[in-house]
């Protein structure tokens, strides 16, 4: 099975379509998106064009087999984290302004305060509110494990990025727990993808590489035109090879 995997889109209509436009020629069996289809800052873009986040998921939507929702998409849903992550949000989060939601946070997650509203319609929202956290995928040997980002931050609220292999444990053991062999989670936008193999944890450049010996923690680089890092993975599962294709935008 050749599974395609899209992540971090951040309301870029236009790399979105380039990026899909790749994938069709490439092929795939399945199409998965990791999240963060929202969240666009007003500094993102400097052509205004670019951003369109109702045009953006009704493209996911009719394209992709599976969607999950990054913390933008969570934001925008005004959805909590199905996990604990050591912060408890308030009942009244969603409703406090940024100063009062600073206060609370601690530091300890993302405020989302630079996001711009991204215009979407009730059943947007419902359709939000309704993705699972995380998803897995019967590969035949082994399961493959999707999601935004590492447990138990799936949805990647904290604030911040994992850069030791020995902070991505607890999703090892989320991953056996799930009978699955190799995980995929996008978020921490790479200019090329990551790697992490128990206690260890690397960056690459685009390009092609085998998963064994396994167990393995990729992280995809992102659709986003934004300093220009647009990319995707094409995973055939039989070879257990992970093909990274930079899009130029």
């Amino acid at each position: 099975m050749r599974l395609a995997i899209i992540s971090d889109i951040h309301e870029d209509i236009l790399a979105l379509e380039k990026v899909f436009r790749q994938i069709r020629k490439k092929g795939c069996d399945l199409l998965a998106c990791l999240g963060d289809i929202s969240g666009a800052g007003s500094s993102m873009y400097e052509d205004p064009v670019r951003r369109n986040a109702p045009a953006c998921l009704d493209l996911i939507r009719a394209n992709c087999d599976i969607v999950l929702p990054g913390n933008h998409d969570m934001h925008a849903a005004e959805r909590f984290p199905q996990y604990d992550i050591g912060f408890v949000f308030p009942a009244e989060w969603y409703t406090l302004d940024i100063s009062s939601r600073e206060k609370k946070s601690l530091g300890k997650v993302w405020l989302h305060d630079e996001d711009l509203d991204p215009g979407y319609t009730t059943d947007s929202i419902e359709y939000l509110r309704s993705l699972p956290e995380f998803a897995t995928i019967d590969a035949g040997p082994f399961n493959v494990l999707l999601s935004h980002y590492i447990y138990p931050d799936l949805a990647g609220f904290l604030s911040g990025f994992r850069i030791e292999g020995t902070e991505f444990g607890h999703h090892f053991n989320f991953m056996e727990r799930q009978d699955c062999r190799v995980a995929f989670h996008g978020h921490s936008h790479p200019d090329g993808f990551t790697l992490t193999h128990p206690g260890s944890f690397t960056i690459k450049d685009y390009g092609s590489m085998k998963l064994e010996p396994l167990p393995w923690i990729v992280g995809v680089p992102p659709v986003t035109g934004f300093r220009q890092r647009t990319g995707f993975c094409i995973f055939d599962t039989s070879a257990t090879t992970a093909e990274f294709i930079k899009v130029g935008v």
